[in-house]
């Protein structure tokens, strides 16, 4: 019983070591944005730039796409805004300030970046049925 004690102990230890990088929001990207043209419709704007992340129903004719990272390497915080106006149901103004601390070209993960699995055979694990 103290030994599950110690490991329940340890493995919650480790686990508040690891502080995972946080991202929130639309992934905006230079050129969908740059896509955007004065008089598109609202399904035209969300067919280039997805969902808006704060649709505000006081404001029906503005939508934000805004991306927030936290990295965990002690980076500061990223901040992207891209606000759209629309009048008559038509894109009439994009509002783009630079973004807040942008050092790198933020790229969602892709399935280049995962580590590849061991083949069978490597670190001593045959693939055979070891029956002898």
């Amino acid at each position: 019983m103290p030994r599950l004690l110690l490991l329940a102990l340890l493995s919650l230890a480790l686990t508040a070591c690891f502080k995972p990088e946080i991202r929130q929001g639309n992934f905006l990207e230079q050129d969908k944005i740059a896509q955007l043209k004065l008089g598109m419709t609202r399904q035209q704007v969300v067919f280039v730039m997805g969902r808006p992340m704060i649709q505000d129903p006081f404001h029906q004719d503005r939508w934000d796409y805004v991306r927030w990272v936290n990295p965990n390497d002690g980076s500061p915080i990223e901040n992207w805004r891209v606000t759209v106006f629309f009048k008559d149901n038509k894109l009439a103004r994009i509002d783009q300030p630079p973004p807040q601390n942008q050092n790198t070209k933020l790229q969602l993960p892709s399935i280049d970046d995962l580590t590849p699995l061991p083949q069978p055979g490597q670190n001593g694990q045959g693939g055979g049925s070891g029956g002898n």
